[in-house]
């Protein structure tokens, strides 16, 4: 599965319940997401394709006391 289905299985899903972030630093393709549970997101992303590598990320950023709990997928595309 690449990201374009994964995006529309997650916007059926969740609808405007989810967001994301296309990082372009990472080698390949890394999307973060966001907006419900880490382990709900983690859990629905498994079960539309086991093959996908996801993972927790936990950013917390101390000046601007901004805190971010997400799942990243890493995609080989």
């Amino acid at each position: 599965m690449n990201w374009t289905e994964l995006r529309v299985k997650l916007k059926q899903q969740y609808g405007n319940n989810v967001g994301w972030y296309n990082d372009k630093r990472a080698v390949g393709r890394r999307v973060k997401i966001w907006g419900v549970s880490q382990s709900e997101l983690k859990s629905f992303i498994v079960q539309q394709d086991k093959s996908l590598n996801v993972n927790y990320w936990n950013w917390e950023s101390s000046g601007r006391m901004s805190r971010c709990k997400c799942v990243t997928v890493n995609f080989s595309e």
